[in-house]
């Protein structure tokens, strides 16, 4: 037996408001990067000042990214191979 098609509508469009209300947050983090800021590097028009002053912060964005890189490849290393020893010291 088939679910009815203005079941299974209701149920696309539930799903679909549920997915913009969870990438709502994502695209307007990419606008207001993009906008302008008082107080920030891209304080007049939209463009791309604010990602030219942080590559250029401190250390850099290639440093910032390749320390997030690097975090990111140890936990998943780590991860898996903590998990595969405490399943094996609880078999013994």
């Amino acid at each position: 037996m088939t679910t009815p098609l203005w079941k299974r509508v209701i149920v696309y469009i539930l799903e679909g408001l549920l997915a913009l209300v969870f990438i709502s947050p994502l695209i307007w983090v990419v606008v207001c990067s993009f906008s302008p800021q008082p107080g920030s590097a891209q304080s007049k028009g939209w463009g791309v000042n604010n990602y030219l002053t942080l590559f250029g912060y401190q250390e850099g964005l290639p440093k910032y990214l390749f320390n997030s890189w690097w975090c990111a490849r140890s936990q998943a290393i780590r991860s898996p191979v903590s998990t595969i020893r405490a399943a094996i010291s609880d078999s013994w």
